[in-house]
């Protein structure tokens, strides 16, 4: 005779608990049993998982560890939206200075209301302030019927020619580095050094 699954919302989280942390062939393993994630031993039977957290689920919750790098256990999960779960990543540890303090990539787009990837291709760029809204536009491009690609520069809005000759950069160079990203206009490297 077969056992019955338990119908309770919460099964499949706790079964796919479970598995990241116990199944290596699961694709999350790396995140949790890969790192050393464990399931408390009383959790491993549903009833006891389901009598220390049912009370606090609703639906659009789930799981999440308060310490990302402790075991799921009494104590250390709770249930959380999927906003509260990204602010509490092992991605977490990248930590930035803020006009507002030192915080995570995701509290710093929330407080400055621009957009992670923004912030985060500011910083790669070698820009001081990433917040400072006088540079928010430099190398972005555009398109314009008739005038080709156009970026945005120091000395405005430029075709990749202009704004190669007004910065005194060889024209592939910017291309390069509008391609692969970074400080579009800082000088070029010299040799031997």
């Amino acid at each position: 005779m077969r056992k019955r699954i338990p119908k309770h919302p919460i099964y499949n989280s706790w079964r796919g608990m479970i598995d990241r942390c116990t199944n290596p062939n699961n694709k999350q393993w790396h995140r949790y049993g890969g790192r050393g994630i464990s399931v408390a031993p009383e959790w491993m039977v549903f009833a006891n998982f389901h009598r220390d957290m049912a009370s606090g689920w609703a639906p659009g919750l789930s799981n999440d560890r308060i310490n990302n790098d402790g075991n799921y256990e009494p104590g250390n999960c709770r249930w959380a939206t999927p906003k509260v779960q990204r602010l509490n990543t092992t991605l977490r540890i990248n930590m930035i200075d803020t006009p507002w303090g030192r915080m995570t990539l995701g509290e710093a787009a929330e407080r400055s209301g621009l957009d992670r990837t923004t912030i985060y291709s500011r910083l790669q760029a070698g820009r001081l302030d990433p917040f400072d809204p006088q540079h928010s536009n430099i190398g972005r491009v555009s398109w314009r019927k008739g005038a080709g690609r156009r970026i945005a520069t120091p000395w405005g809005e430029l075709t990749v020619i202009e704004a190669a000759q007004r910065s005194g950069l060889k024209e592939d160079t910017l291309r390069w580095r509008l391609k692969h990203g970074g400080d579009l206009f800082r000088p070029p490297r010299q040799e031997g050094k």
